[in-house]
């Protein structure tokens, strides 16, 4: 249990939950909120030996979730290729049953800098760590590829399109940033992320 006080001064404040082993937790608080019971999801997390061979993981929930690394595209630090054991973690959210419970508000920022409402289709958490929990780094050159399942309780958008903009979040903001655009192929949705 903990009670947070905001300061007359301070319209908003963004709430973030990490524990070893959970999925992390975000919500943007302005100074009217009530209090909330927070859940926090278990990662399921798959370790292996990262030789530097391409690599496809999946979500172990079976939600569909994939993750496809790239050959030598995984660095401890920028331009310091990695190589070694490598904890993934994938977490699928269904954004409209809330189960797990979504982890992120809904405010982005376009490519342009203009502020947007989104609601996603399909969301996943992706955690790429060494055995330490050191987070590794996916080489901007070498983009990895996320396929996502879309529709899972969400209305399902008429006439989707074939291209559909790629989010990723940005904590020390509380939003979500334009990362570019994804695929929409039978039912899932590609798209390469230079960061994880």
């Amino acid at each position: 249990f903990f009670q947070l006080a905001l300061p007359f001064s301070q319209n908003q404040v963004l709430l973030g939950i990490a524990a070893q082993g959970y999925a992390p937790f975000y919500e943007l608080l302005d100074d009217s909120d009530e209090g909330e019971t927070y859940y926090l999801t278990p990662l399921g997390t798959i370790c292996t030996n990262w030789t530097g061979s391409p690599l496809s993981l999946s979500d172990p929930s079976g939600a569909g979730t994939t993750v496809a690394l790239q050959a030598d595209s995984l660095d401890s630090a920028p331009g310091v290729p990695y190589f070694g054991p490598i904890c993934v973690s994938i977490t699928t959210y269904d954004p409209c049953a809330d189960v797990p419970p979504y982890p992120a508000g809904n405010i982005a920022i376009d490519n342009l800098g203009n502020t947007n409402w989104i609601t996603p289709q399909a969301t996943a958490f992706v955690s790429i760590t060494d055995p330490l929990g050191n987070p590794l780094l996916i080489d901007p050159a070498l983009p990895a590829t996320l396929i996502l399942p879309l529709g899972q309780t969400c209305a399902p958008l008429t006439n989707m399109p074939c291209a559909l903009p790629a989010w990723i979040w940005d904590p020390s903001g509380g939003v979500w940033r334009y990362a570019g655009q994804s695929t929409n192929q039978a039912g899932d949705c590609d798209g390469q992320i230079g960061r994880a």
